[in-house]
């Protein structure tokens, strides 16, 4: 039996733009990047490994320094003679300025070119094909690329997989897992964890080391650590992040100041099954807010908590707006023009902007107030 430690996507030097984190919050998160890479190869140590395999998106080329280079370089160091084999990506994605090769990089560590699939060996009787991001897959037959092979052979990959004919295979190029002979594929992309069977093929998404947007709030976020003998595979899911995103919807429909306001949203924090801590970001959403306008910063004061929290007022909608779209009034055309908007096919997102743009335009008109601290 072989074990290896799979990883992708940590995304190291990721700068959390455009979630309007305090600096230091969003620094505190880049450290944590790293110390999530950390107790991977904590595990990679612990389980006594093969191989540790990363399939990309290790860091953000766009942001990375040599200094990041180097701290990646002492880890991966400290796990000789164990092989660390990677396939770079998209964000990572080897060519001439990548730290791949502006890098000195320990003996032990072992990084797809760009190009066709070529393998490596892990142990004998045991091939790992790879290739950095842009691969040349192969085309015609994809059995013919391992046909005359013996051993085990497994994929590392960064790639997006789609179901083609009922099967996995990877997106543009369409080759076919099952195919192929693969025991295991090992990928890197998608960054919610998932890990599924398709047919002889066990599939692994990881997923990022930690959520890193919104959009991930929920998903796994994992090491795995995958066990190959006699040509079959298991998996086990190890939980690696620490951080994760909450979105909470809070009526306020009762409330009639922002002092009754935070009793309320402190008692759905705590009626929560997780744990609020100073891993959490949260988006609080209040709703039905009709007989007072809250006041943000009063409320932030109001509750204490660990996490670091956003709060957003939901605009509500009610017959008061069908009202105004029929007056012969700025007011009037204003919200009949929103509401054209708003009937139109959109994403729930889209939608979301669209009522929060028609509600600071009628505070706007009714001169009330507008700004940085209005919604805050």
């Amino acid at each position: 039996m072989i074990r290896i430690l799979h990883c992708a996507d940590l995304h190291l030097e990721a700068s959390f733009a455009g979630q309007n984190l305090p600096p230091a919050l969003a620094r505190q998160r880049r450290a944590d990047l790293r110390q999530a890479l950390a107790r991977i190869i904590g595990l990679a140590r612990e389980h006594r490994v093969d191989a540790l395999t990363i399939a990309g998106d290790l860091y953000e080329a766009e942001l990375a320094t040599i200094e990041t280079g180097t701290f990646l370089a002492q880890q991966f160091a400290t796990l000789d003679p164990i092989p660390v084999l990677i396939a770079p990506g998209e964000h990572d994605r080897l060519d001439a300025d990548s730290l791949y090769n502006v890098v000195e990089w320990p003996g032990n560590v072992h990084i797809f070119q760009p190009g066709p699939l070529v393998p490596t060996g892990v142990v004998p009787g045991v091939a790992l094909w790879g290739a950095a991001w842009p691969t040349e897959l192969p085309t015609g037959q994809p059995g013919g690329l391992i046909s005359a092979r013996e051993g085990t052979h497994l994929l590392l990959l960064h790639a997006a997989v789609a179901a083609q004919d009922g099967q996995a295979s990877i997106r543009a190029d369409g080759l076919a897992l099952q195919q192929c002979g693969f025991t295991a594929a090992l990928l890197g992309h998608e960054h919610r964890g998932r890990v599924w069977q398709e047919g002889r093929v066990q599939c692994v998404y990881p997923g990022s080391a930690e959520p890193l947007t919104w959009a991930e709030a929920g998903g796994e976020h994992l090491a795995a650590l995958v066990s190959v003998d006699g040509g079959g595979c298991q998996v086990e899911k190890i939980p690696i992040g620490r951080w994760r995103y909450l979105e909470l919807r809070v009526d306020l429909s009762g409330c009639v100041s922002t002092e009754e306001a935070a009793a309320v949203i402190a008692g759905e924090l705590r009626r929560l099954p997780d744990p609020v801590d100073e891993c959490t970001v949260g988006r609080v959403v209040l709703t039905g807010v009709r007989r007072f306008e809250p006041d943000l910063p009063l409320l932030r004061a109001r509750i204490s908590t660990h996490a670091y929290l956003q709060y957003e007022v939901e605009p509500t909608e009610s017959n008061d707006s069908a009202l105004v779209a029929r007056e012969p009034s700025v007011r009037g055309l204003v919200v009949r023009r929103f509401q054209e908007k708003l009937a139109a096919p959109q994403s729930a997102t889209e939608r979301r902007t669209t009522q929060a743009a028609l509600d600071l335009a009628l505070r706007a008109l009714e001169g009330r107030k507008v700004g940085p601290d209005a919604d805050r």
